[in-house]
């Protein structure tokens, strides 16, 4: 129940979102846009803040840390506008632009309404990404394709057998079948993976921060400096990117579609 209550409240702060947009895009003047855009982004904080505490422990739970609501600027002299940093009405710059300042605030609300896993990683959809990092339609390819690229190596890195013959997939998968939620499930999987891989000096860990690195290494050189710096900065799951390819939970279900046939 907890959890249709967190999947309905998103739902309806997302509309919310949405509704803003398409209404603020017909507003005739700046001076009237920047009183209107202030109410409408006020409102949508406030109704994000006023979320009930079930919902909100519900958020803590899946994203694996508490976000606070807002970011201050420590130091009154400085009138650069902090990354991700979210201004109170009653707060905002006057020297600071307004689409600046909107940016900012949207950026905020955006990062509270992001999938996480337990370890505070964005788990972008490709779309998500693809606006986030303003992709051309080539580089959206380049980076899907990529990211799918990665998927197959952790498959093939999470299924090699370890000392005791179990691959830590299947470890995993029996962690399932015992009824063990997401969150413990993976916890139990980042400790295996700190053993060495049979006949090598490289732990699963250590061989898993290479496939990563090796994405970013080829993804740098297919974005711009700029997109890049965007990409850093999103804190992404560089292995769960949703992109409609899934070949570590496809191993997953067939494990256990298969022990239920027996």
């Amino acid at each position: 129940m907890n959890q249709v209550v967190l999947g309905v409240s998103i739902v309806a702060l997302a509309v919310s979102v949405f509704a803003w947009m398409n209404a603020s895009s017909d507003l005739p003047a700046e001076k009237t846009a920047s009183t209107d855009f202030d109410r409408r982004l006020s409102i949508l904080e406030q109704r994000f803040d006023e979320l009930s505490d079930d919902v909100m422990q519900l958020m803590r739970d899946s994203e694996g840390s508490s976000r606070k609501a807002s970011k201050k600027v420590t130091d009154p002299a400085d009138k650069t506008l902090k990354p991700g940093a979210a201004i109170p009405a009653n707060q905002a710059n006057e020297e600071v632009p307004v689409a600046d300042q909107l940016d900012s605030r949207l950026a905020a609300l955006e990062n509270k309404l992001r999938h996480r896993n337990p370890f505070g990683q964005w788990i972008a959809t490709s779309e998500e990404l693809k606006a986030e990092l303003r992709l051309s339609k080539d580089q959206s390819a380049q980076a899907e394709r990529l990211f799918n690229e990665i998927k197959d190596q952790t498959l093939e890195l999470l299924s090699i057998a370890n000392e005791e013959g179990v691959a830590p997939l299947d470890e995993m998968a029996e962690d399932f079948r015992q009824g063990m939620e997401f969150k413990p499930a993976l916890d139990r999987l980042v400790v295996r993976m700190e053993a060495t891989i049979p006949g090598t000096d490289d732990t699963y860990a250590e061989r898993m921060q290479g496939v990563e690195q090796g994405l970013f290494d080829r993804l740098e050189s297919t974005l711009s400096d700029s997109q890049f710096e965007r990409l850093k900065k999103a804190n992404i799951a560089p292995s769960m990117i949703q992109t409609g390819y899934d070949p570590v939970g496809e191993y997953i279900r067939k494990s256990l579609e298969a022990d239920g046939k027996r």
